[in-house]
């Protein structure tokens, strides 16, 4: 049931210690920095291309920049997620860290298993990260006017 699945955050603290709140912190950042890294430059370039020569930029060009931007981001930083969430899960089996899960990883199933839900993270990124853009353009255009 839910309730038994619900941990508090003194249970985990006292599950898992100070050192196990932060486990696989490291991987999370190996995923996150590469992640944001592409979303940003493919934001840029991909608006960047669909900017008119006078320097215009349509709100739907905007929202379809931010969507690709964040689909890009999503598949290619789909494998670090994978091998991050398999480190993190309880009772996780890949206690050696990240190179020895993505080495096991890949002896269970080759590069497939670096990519699995990479479609349904593109289907919710793509979307979330377009319209947060939106809005986010949408405020510094109000804002500076």
């Amino acid at each position: 049931t839910a309730e038994s699945a619900t941990v508090s955050p003194l249970q985990a603290l006292g599950e898992l210690g100070w050192k196990g709140l932060y486990n696989g912190s490291g991987v999370t950042l190996l995923r996150d920095v590469p992640y944001n890294v592409i979303f940003f430059l493919s934001y840029i370039e991909i608006k960047r291309a669909l900017t008119s020569p006078e320097g215009e930029v349509s709100r739907a060009r905007i929202l379809g920049s931010g969507v690709a931007a964040g689909m890009l981001a999503a598949f290619f930083g789909t494998p670090m997620d994978v091998v991050k969430s398999r480190i993190q899960m309880r009772n996780s089996p890949y206690t050696n860290g990240a190179i020895d899960c993505a080495k096991r990883l890949y002896a269970e199933g080759g590069y497939g298993m670096f990519f699995r839900g990479a479609f349904p993270r593109m289907a919710v990124q793509g979307p979330l990260y377009g319209i947060a853009l939106l809005f986010f353009e949408l405020q510094s255009q109000y804002l500076s006017s």
